[in-house]
């Protein structure tokens, strides 16, 4: 394949994901299932006023945070965990202290208010699964190919032009958790 066709179809691929990359979210592999089956035997101690949680809800903690490891995992069990907790009555800072409760470290809390596209800080966002889904195929194809500098300027062109600023696009990666062989930025020096 000659230079100008492979460019091309680099450019053509980079534009299908920047298309998922500002595609709506998606669910993340954990499942709502997962999640409330994990914390259910949390539900009474809850619902409840106080003292310590049981050990079998210590448990399905620790089992939750161990599976929700990823950006759009982590997303995805803190909106199944908001929404359950708007549907059941639980005190609300019990919920809050759980995690801390059971001597484990969520990266989100358990509250019927928490904006689970921040990862529950309102710092740190958690993009959704379809974009880290697209940067993780970006780095697979930055990976394989052999033009790297052809891909890097296809996606330095795209962030320019989708008007993404630089400590956004820098962070993207890292928040999804993938590494590129490049800096994700519009000002990046794409040079071989």
């Amino acid at each position: 394949m000659n230079s100008s066709i492979q460019a091309k179809a680099i450019l053509v691929m980079i534009m299908a994901l920047i298309v998922l990359l500002i595609a709506p979210a998606s669910e993340g592999a954990i499942t709502c299932g997962t999640v409330i089956s994990s914390i259910k035997p949390c539900i009474s101690y809850l619902q409840g006023t106080g003292g310590n949680p049981p050990k079998s809800c210590c448990a399905g903690c620790q089992s939750l945070a161990s599976s929700a490891t990823t950006a759009p995992d982590k997303q995805a069990a803190c909106t199944c965990l908001k929404n359950a907790s708007q549907k059941i009555n639980i005190n609300s800072q019990l919920a809050l202290n759980l995690p801390k409760s059971c001597g484990i470290s969520l990266s989100f809390p358990f509250s019927p208010t928490v904006d689970c596209t921040k990862g529950g800080s309102g710092v740190t966002g958690i993009p959704p699964f379809a974009c880290c889904a697209g940067i993780s195929t970006l780095s697979q194809i930055a990976n394989k190919t052999a033009n790297r500098e052809a891909v890097c300027r296809c996606v330095q062109s795209a962030i320019k032009n989708l008007r993404i600023t630089d400590a956004t696009a820098k962070a993207l990666p890292r928040r999804c958790g993938i590494a590129l062989p490049f800096t994700f930025s519009p000002y990046v020096k794409c040079i071989g």
